[in-house]
């Protein structure tokens, strides 16, 4: 007989698991709803000169409800089938997980339980913008400098309602809480356009023509940003186009990410200090509290999902991209089109989560 290597006066520990397959799969009930409303005006200022002014109001409600996941606080009771605390809670049906085929759907069914949320976003939309031809023309181009100036006012509003099994994180799939949230913030931007041909119909220059743009964003959560732009099209003789740009643009943190409360959640990966032969030192695991004793005794999950603390930040500023561009675009014959572009992004200031499997230095 094989003992695995064991001795018959040895002892050893093992993990025991079970999918509640008797009770069917998890599921989630969904429903969203959403408004959107647009009211706006454009026309003529002059002959140069048109204006466009918008108002936009958007909501989405939405509802969850996470179905058929075991209930934490029913378990205990419901393994105690021989006790008297299962008879005496109303409800409760004995789940005999020792017992071949003991477990009925009905039993199952009765260890499950429901968890909702609720969540409304809200978006208010404020802007107008002019544009036009400025009565002033490069002296080596043959069109006028066109401009467009405009500014806009956007409101983001979000909170989202859990229930208390939701909020206590009592079905055993969530694998932490999920909290209510609320949360919003306010822009005011302001911006301009302007786009300038510089040189028209010289040798080898049929058109070139400079882009430059600006736009200052006041957020009520970072502050003041700026971004900007500068691009060239080059066009050397027809069916053909040289471009370059200069873009520096930002992205600012959403309301999840600034305010989440900190809470446990699932993440899927390899936990280092797991198993008979861990990735890292007994020193490194240490920092995450494996204790010497236990190095080397850590049972690997069996589904490779550990509990991470996840939240949002309230101290985030916005994210940073430059990025630079050059292309080229032909038509050397009838019927064929092509381009080529390169680009170059560079991230700075960039908004993300630590990783759990992160150890701290």
């Amino acid at each position: 007989m094989d003992r695995f290597g064991l001795g018959i006066d040895d002892t050893f520990s093992t993990y025991i698991g079970k999918r509640n397959t008797e009770g069917g799969p998890r599921a989630s009930s969904i429903e969203h709803n959403a408004f959107r409303l647009v009211v706006g005006t454009e026309g003529e200022i002059n002959d140069n000169w048109t204006y466009d002014f918008s108002m936009q109001y958007g909501s989405t409600s939405s509802s969850e409800a996470y179905l058929n996941d075991f209930f934490g606080p029913r378990i205990k009771t419901a393994l105690s089938a021989n006790d008297e605390s299962c008879a005496a809670t109303a409800g409760c049906i004995p789940y005999e997980v020792f017992t071949y085929q003991g477990i009925s759907q009905e039993s199952a069914k009765a260890l499950t339980g429901v968890a909702v949320k609720n969540g409304v976003t809200e978006q208010i939309v404020i802007g107008g913008y002019v544009t036009g031809e400025l009565d002033l023309t490069v002296p080596s181009a043959d069109a006028p400098i066109a401009v467009v100036l405009g500014s806009e006012y956007r409101e983001e509003n979000y909170e989202r309602i859990t229930d208390e099994v939701y909020a206590q994180g009592l079905l055993l799939g969530q694998g932490g809480a999920t909290k209510s949230l609320t949360g919003g913030y306010d822009l005011t931007e302001f911006y301009g356009e302007a786009s300038i041909p510089l040189v028209s119909g010289a040798p080898m220059v049929e058109q070139l023509t400079m882009e430059l743009g600006y736009r200052y964003s006041d957020y009520s959560t970072t502050g003041g940003v700026d971004t900007y732009k500068v691009a060239f099209d080059w066009t050397p003789m027809d069916d053909y186009k040289v471009r370059a740009s200069y873009n520096r643009a930002v992205r600012a943190p959403n309301v999840a990410e600034l305010f989440s409360e900190q809470s446990k959640g699932l993440w899927g990966g390899n936990d280092p200090c797991a198993g008979a032969s861990p990735q890292l030192k007994q020193e490194e695991c240490a920092r995450t509290g494996v204790s010497a004793a236990q190095y080397g005794n850590v049972s690997k999950s069996p589904a490779n999902q550990y509990n991470g603390l996840f939240g949002g930040n309230p101290d985030l500023q916005p994210e940073v991209a430059d990025t630079m561009s050059f292309g080229i675009v032909a038509q050397p014959i009838d019927n064929l089109n092509f381009s080529i572009d390169y680009w170059d992004i560079e991230l700075e200031e960039v908004i993300g989560s630590v990783g759990p499997e992160l150890l701290p230095g």
